[in-house]
């Protein structure tokens, strides 16, 4: 049978409803699987399920708290790009953040993404001086005649 508050399905002899608690009347008329359901409440307690979905993660813990970026997209690019053994001690960093992240542990994940931060500015100033070195080599590798 099936209750007539809830429309949920119940067992034939129960005397309530296990889901809303509505007082049950075995075999009456009510309980037919024909019931009402304009008059019927929503088995969800009148709310929409998909109205307030459950967070989790990352999310999660950016609701409980500030999540600093952890800097992953540079880190990349850096060890890509330069093959700095400093961008990947950030890559390293950057994943951990993320993942202190998705299980919720704020501090944690902005201790580890600060780290992931500095990594990045230091492996980009050691790029760009390497740059000028090899530029400042070149001009006067060039300028020095060979005999």
């Amino acid at each position: 049978m099936y209750c007539t508050k809830c429309g949920q399905m119940i067992e034939d002899n129960a005397s309530f409803c296990p889901f809303c608690g509505e007082s049950v009347v075995p075999g009456a008329a009510g309980n037919s699987p024909s019931f009402d359901s304009q008059s019927a409440a929503s088995p969800f307690n009148g709310a929409n399920p998909y109205d307030a979905p459950q967070l989790g993660g990352q999310y999660q813990a950016a609701v409980q708290g500030e999540v600093a970026s952890p800097f992953l997209i540079p880190n990349i690019l850096g060890t890509l790009l330069c093959c700095s053994p400093v961008f990947i001690v950030g890559l390293v960093f950057s994943i951990l953040s993320n993942n202190k992240a998705g299980a919720g542990d704020v501090q944690d994940a902005n201790s580890k993404a600060q780290v992931a931060k500095i990594c990045f500015w230091i492996g980009l100033g050691l790029g760009i001086l390497q740059a000028i070195l090899v530029i400042i080599v070149m001009a006067f590798g060039a300028a020095v005649p060979v005999e």
